[in-house]
Order: structure tokens, then sequence, then C-alpha cells
């Protein structure tokens, strides 16, 4: 089985324990799905939480229980309607499916009632690498400016450190300046602190290799710092869960561009996440195609200049048993995606 489809099919960082604990210290309430109609499907972990006045929504966070598209309605529907079924307050169950994307699978799930969301929660687009390769042949693989880049950051003495909660008021608000320049939204300085706080006090990491199934929840994240003349220029959040790397937040300085820290980063976290034991790098989001007129362009010339993978996951399908009032939130949101898009995104 290659690196893409191992990745694509191992449990994800956003369904482990960690990250529902996380999410509910920030209004989500957790729970967990036992999906029971064909033997060997398992559980996954859902997260609800109201969306407007008599509004409960429930997400399942790059999960979905093991088998056929069909288990995944059984499983909807005995959450939101069956007998005890932990969603029973809420209007529709939202999966954010890690299942690489087709024409049949999206037909067959439109079939089974699900209907694909207004939005997507998580990047659907993304470059993985097989860090089951040598550091040499990763290289090779890369385009050549990116290997030049990562050489030349070098060269200027650039120095990548893993720093830590020690560093972390200073890095974001480096990602604050990268979020104004960008227009991108994000949260609170103490949001990503908590989840910080949180993985470290879930264990100490040793055990995040591919076979580390036996620990509960075997995640380490870091905050990798390049520093220039003691300066910090560039920082980025690498979370390592059973085998998986993934590259979650970045932020780089305004000025200072020409040193190349942001290659040099992303090269010295996949050299930390080969020496961890892990079997892929996840660079977590790219724009759906290599679109010169996308805002976004750029990202996705940086992030496939590093070879891998390019993967477009299925993104976040609905099933509701309440048409109805699901077919009026849907409009809401729709309108809301709009405003950010069109208005909210030219601040």
């Amino acid at each position: 089985m290659s690196a893409k489809a191992e990745h694509l099919q191992a449990p994800s960082f956003l369904q482990s324990e960690v990250w529902a604990q996380f999410k509910s210290e920030f209004g989500w309430r957790p729970h967990r799905l036992v999906c029971e109609s064909e033997p060997g499907a398992g559980s996954v972990s859902a997260l609800s939480r109201m969306a407007g006045p008599g509004i409960r929504l429930a997400y399942v966070p790059h999960g979905a229980p093991s088998g056929s598209v069909s288990m995944l309605a059984d499983c909807s529907r005995d959450a939101l309607s069956g007998p005890g079924g932990p969603l029973r307050d809420c209007m529709f169950l939202r999966w954010d499916l890690p299942w690489e994307a087709s024409p049949a699978l999206r037909e067959e799930l439109r079939a089974l009632g699900f209907k694909a969301a207004n939005v997507d929660i998580q990047p659907p687009n993304t470059v993985i690498l097989d860090l089951s390769k040598p550091a040499d042949q990763l290289l090779s693989e890369m385009k050549s400016k990116t290997r030049y880049n990562i050489r030349l950051a070098a060269r200027k003495s650039v120095v990548v450190e893993s720093e830590g909660l020690s560093a972390f008021n200073e890095w974001y608000q480096l990602y604050r300046q990268t979020a104004h320049r960008d227009s991108i939204s994000i949260h609170s300085q103490q949001y990503y602190k908590r989840l910080f706080e949180l993985i470290e006090q879930s264990g100490d990491g040793s055990e995040v290799s591919a076979d580390s199934s036996t620990t509960a929840d075997p995640a380490v994240m870091e905050l990798l710092c390049a520093r220039h003349e003691g300066e910090l220029i560039a920082g980025i959040v690498v979370v390592y869960y059973r085998g998986q790397a993934v590259y979650l937040y970045g932020a780089g300085a305004d000025h200072k561009r020409n040193l190349m820290a942001a290659y040099l980063l992303q090269w010295s976290a996949i050299e930390r996440a080969q020496a961890r034991g892990c079997l892929s790098y996840d660079l977590f989001g790219i724009p759906p195609s290599d679109d010169p007129k996308h805002p976004m362009h750029g990202l996705y010339r940086f992030k496939v200049g590093f070879g891998g993978d390019i993967v477009q996951r299925l993104g976040c399908w609905d099933y509701t048993r309440r048409p109805a009032l699901y077919a009026g939130f849907c409009y809401a949101e729709a309108a809301r995606n709009w405003y950010f898009k069109t208005f909210r995104k030219r601040r």
C-alpha cells in the first residue's frame, strides 16, 4: 500500500481523544458514534454545537466507519434518529470525509441521501509526502527551486529549532501579522495555546510510530521556529500522530523573506517526522488546481514544490432527517460564506 493510501486510511489527529477534549473547551460537545450495522465498522469521534436558536449541528472531522458508503448512511441514521441515538437533537450530521474523491463515490453518496456541503471545514486538497523514502530521494523529487531555497536558507544562517510554548507568544504575534497580510481568519491566542497545553498533558509523545495503536492518544505537537541573527522570521506548527505528520499552521514575517526560511522550516519538519518514525507528511491544504488567478496560487506552488502526491479528499457531506429545516440552514450558511469571501476577505 502506498504512503498516500495509508495516510488516508490511518486515524486522523482530528479523531483523537485530545482533539475532542480540546474542542469541548471551545463550545463543542464530544460524542462517540458506534457504527454497528456491519461487523468491524468501528466508531468515530463526532462533535456537536449550537448553530443558532434551536439549531444544533454535528460534525465528524476526518473520520468515517470502516466499510461501504451504505455503512456511512446507516451510521448517520442511527445517530440522528435511532433509539438512543447520540445526535437525536441535531438537525444534521456533517461528515468531513478523509476518502479520496471520485465521481463514483460522489454519486453513491447522493444516491444514499447525502448532500455536498456548502463549505468545507478542513481543506480537501493537499500534498502528501512518502517518508519511507530516504532523505536524498525526497530531495531529488522536489522542484529544483525548492531544493535551492532550502540550501539558500541554510547558507544565509537561518537556524531552525523546536522551541515549544516558550516561543508561543512571539510566534502568535507573527501569525497575526501573517493572517492580516493574507486576509485569513484565525482563532484567539488562547485557542492555540490551549491545544499545545492539552497535548503536552496527554503524554510524553514517545509512541508516535505507525504501530502505536496501543497508546491511547500518541500525539505530539511542535512549534518549529526559524531565526536569523536571533530574530524570529518564520514558524510552523506540526503535529505527529500515529505514524503521520501534519503541518497545521504557519507564520512568516513581512521582511527577510529573501532568506527563504519557510523552505528550511518544512524540510526540518520532514526530517524530524522521519526521525520519529512517521511514514507520511501532510502539507494540509492547497487550492484545487494550479490556477495563476487563484488568490492562494503562491501557496499551491510552494507546497507542490516539495514533491509528493496531490490528493483531493471528498470534503464535507451532510446527512439530515429534517430536510425543511436543513434547507433553511443551507441558505443562511451560503449567504454567510458569500459575505466572508466577498467582503471580509478584502479587509
